[in-house]
């Protein structure tokens, strides 16, 4: 039986990077890996605005919606005044419904009281992804600010999510995960 494609590309151009082509299928995780560049966040942003279709691009065809994890953020008025709570920013975020939902009080210190801003990366990225989880079957996410445990940590959730008919596309720099991914497509540069 084969598989849904989610999205597929011919290969296209972001600035002065070329993406080769690819195929994401349902079941499947790719990892888009760029070699180690300075202006890597204006490019990863880049591709998230593509590979959603937030920015068309005629040799992307999306078949089903990715939804980026993004990165939480609040401003510092709000972060000094009124501090987010795992509880308030799972149930904005989140459905409480699901599985995932509560997957975070896993962690023996991290309760629905608990300040999102005294999270270190790794759990305040699970958070993120335990969210994203909840509510869509087809993500697109990065590892920054998690240490290699977290990112294993994050992959493998993921990765058991996509076995259930999920996809995903991985943004990393390092090709720890190749032999976990089902394919890595290196981004090119080109002068």
């Amino acid at each position: 039986m084969a598989s849904k494609a989610i999205l597929s590309s011919r290969g296209f151009k972001i600035a002065e990077y070329f993406i080769p082509p690819f195929v994401l299928n349902e079941g499947e995780i790719v990892i888009l890996k760029p070699f180690n560049r300075p202006d890597w966040y204006e490019l990863e942003m880049s591709l998230v605005d593509t590979l959603t279709g937030k920015v068309p691009e005629e040799n992307v065809v999306i078949t089903v919606p990715l939804t980026f994890v993004p990165r939480f953020s609040v401003s510092w008025f709000r972060r000094r005044f009124y501090p987010v709570t795992v509880r308030e920013y799972l149930k904005k975020n989140a459905d409480l419904s699901s599985q995932y939902a509560d997957r975070i009080y896993e962690d023996s210190y991290i309760t629905p009281r608990t300040d999102i801003n005294t999270l270190a990366g790794n759990p305040w990225k699970l958070l993120t992804i335990y969210a994203a989880l909840s509510r869509f079957d087809h993500i697109l996410f990065d590892l920054a600010g998690v240490d290699p445990m977290g990112g294993k940590e994050v992959f493998g959730i993921v990765k058991e999510h996509v076995k259930k008919g999920g996809a995903a596309i991985l943004l990393d720099h390092w090709a720890e995960f190749r032999g976990d991914c089902d394919r890595l497509v290196e981004i090119e540069r080109f002068t």
